[in-house]
């Protein structure tokens, strides 16, 4: 898993070719300028959506996990938390949707809690579960991206 903002990463470039390229989609789009959907980017494997999602209690939310895409989740409004733990933790996973590339698991813990603030970025690798859209104190919903990397 990588935690930062959005002007340290070129300091990941090199980990992959597909994680370089969606690093180079967050840095290089407007999106505030895009409405709500998915997109691919130009010429790439990588494709990313925007979303305004409402956003839950912990209690209302679940793990999540993929084996075909990495995640980047770029904030671009204040008022998620993300929870992380490592996919070998969780127990009782559902069977793996693979036409979507994910399982979900209930589990009670909140691992440990990203606050996505404007211009921060996540990344979570196939080895990364997380749980995404925990409300923030005072928040219901937010605008972020998630961009989709193949793992290759």
């Amino acid at each position: 898993m990588i935690f930062d903002f959005v002007e340290n990463a070129p300091n990941y470039f090199g980990i992959s070719a597909p994680l370089d390229e969606g690093l180079k989609t967050v840095l290089s789009t407007d999106f505030s300028v895009l409405k709500a959907g998915r997109q691919k980017a130009p010429e790439s494997d990588v494709f990313f959506t925007v979303l305004e999602p409402a956003l839950r209690p912990l209690a209302q939310t679940k793990w999540e996990r993929h084996e075909q895409y990495i995640d980047i989740q770029f904030a671009l409004a204040d008022g998620e938390h993300i929870g992380c733990l490592p996919v070998r933790e969780i127990g009782n996973w559902e069977p793996m949707d693979l036409q979507k590339d994910i399982a979900f698991a209930a589990d009670d813990r909140a691992g440990c809690v990203l606050t996505m603030k404007p211009g921060m970025f996540a990344v979570f690798f196939p080895s990364d579960a997380h749980r995404p859209c925990i409300a923030a104190p005072v928040a219901e919903s937010a605008r972020k991206v998630v961009v989709k990397v193949p793992a290759r």
